[in-house]
């Protein structure tokens, strides 16, 4: 559990995110059956590795106003994934990264952490007849640059996507949310920042029945990557479907980007 923002948080043995402030609250997630079940389409949930569920850990970022909990998965017997609230903004994010500790900025300027492996060998300082018997830890500073970047200067892309909801559209006196076809001519990119690429991917559905964007047998129809760039004004496509929905990546060396309001230029397509 972490102390911040005049609460205790933490994650429920059996499940849930949970905080304290005077009385005990649960705190609604859209990922919690990402976090702690490895049901969903494609095995798509990691889960937590109960059995190791003692080297699980909270953090406090408060660079970012975000606790967070760095646990192993499913398949893991070492720390490999997190999992992050924003408790100013109530969202949610998930993501790998093997942390064995974490500190938040206050020794330092910026969050610092470490990270354990069990087939390492420790380089520095300079031990005679050092063995990766026991393993070694890596260093590593937070919340600078864009790439993951080691003591060497090797580095490694940050890759990260929003993926949204599905959207469909309806008309008065025909029906509900869904009824409808619609067809996409345009979507109108809008970075608040953005440094080098980034991708955006459409995803249509006439059913839903049909899957999302994770591999299945019954895949939804998709339009895309775009390469979007800080001077792209516009893409056309021109696609149809029932529902819709929205993906935005990076995934090379030196990318970052913050995205705005969605934009698409919709039109009703008939009724099926």
């Amino acid at each position: 559990m972490i102390y911040a923002q005049g609460a205790v948080w933490w994650m429920g043995y059996g499940g849930g995110f949970y905080a304290f402030d005077g009385t005990i609250k649960q705190v609604p997630s859209l990922v919690q059956d990402y976090v702690f079940t490895t049901d969903g389409e494609a095995g798509e949930n990691p889960g937590i590795n109960y059995d190791a569920s003692e080297i699980a850990y909270a953090y406090h970022n408060s660079l970012y106003n975000e606790v967070a909990w760095f646990y192993p998965t499913a398949t893991s017997s070492q720390v490999n994934a997190r999992v992050v609230y924003n408790f100013l903004e109530d969202t949610w994010a998930v993501g790998s990264l093997a942390r064995t500790t974490y500190q938040d900025a206050i020794t330092y300027a910026l969050p610092t952490a470490t990270q354990y492996s069990t087939t390492q060998t420790p380089t520095f300082p300079f031990i005679n007849g050092i063995t990766n018997t026991y393993g070694a830890s890596r260093f590593w500073e937070h919340e600078i640059g864009y790439n993951e970047v080691d003591f060497q200067g090797n580095q490694t892309a940050i890759t990260s996507y929003l993926l949204s909801g599905d959207y469909d559209i309806s008309e008065q006196g025909l029906g509900g949310d869904g009824q409808l076809i619609m067809r996409v001519r345009r979507f109108v990119p809008d970075f608040k920042n953005l440094v080098g690429n980034a991708y955006i991917t459409l995803y249509f559905r006439d059913y839903p029945a049909n899957a999302d964007s994770t591999p299945s047998t019954t895949p939804p129809s998709i339009t895309g990557p775009f390469t979007i760039t800080s001077s792209t004004t516009k893409v056309d496509t021109r696609v149809r479907g029932r529902q819709v929905s929205f993906k935005v990546e990076n995934t090379g060396l030196n990318q970052n980007w913050r995205y705005g309001t969605l934009r698409l230029d919709i039109e009703a397509g008939g009724r099926r």
